[in-house]
């Protein structure tokens, strides 16, 4: 066998985002595709349907099985029935907004333990207190890279001991 034909044995290259840059999670390594029983649940609760596609997209090629909601009227019963192991919201949302939704969860004991990441544009430290107040467990600025959605994930999803 000549050098050119021995098995390739490296690793997938990574994906790419649409600038065409490569997306590595922290650590460099790519998550194993999830199996659909063993995969960590995300909720994406987003009124911008084209962000939130591309941010389910982006959990979803970090190995996470992903719901989107659109607005904060649906987002409790979305969350009761799809039993996320982390909340990625928007604060401004249409009926009900992202202060509202935090301490809601925070108040139900179902989700007591659910992380809540705050995903806005606002990013001024007001807002990062307030929403840290009402009941996020993180704040994060949008356009999150999808290393900073990766290390922040793995760090709030890690099995504690």
């Amino acid at each position: 066998m000549q050098a050119h034909d021995a098995p390739d044995h490296s690793p997938a290259p990574p994906p790419l985002r649409p600038d065409a840059s490569p997306v590595r999670p922290a650590g460099g390594a790519r998550p194993a595709p999830p199996s659909s029983a063993s995969a960590q649940r995300v909720l994406v609760i987003e009124d911008d349907i084209e962000g939130a596609a591309a941010l389910a997209l982006t959990l979803e090629m970090l190995g996470y099985a992903v719901r989107q909601v659109h607005d904060g009227a649906h987002a409790v019963a979305a969350a009761l029935e799809f039993r996320p192991d982390a909340i990625l919201s928007d604060i401004d949302l249409p009926h009900r907004d992202g202060f509202e939704l935090a301490q809601a969860f925070a108040d139900d004991p179902a989700f007591r333990h659910t992380p809540i990441i705050a995903l806005t544009g606002r990013v001024d430290r007001d807002e990062w207190i307030a929403a840290l107040e009402s009941g996020f467990t993180r704040f994060l600025a949008k356009p999150a890279t999808p290393d900073e959605l990766a290390a922040l994930l793995a760090e709030l999803l890690a099995p504690r001991q």
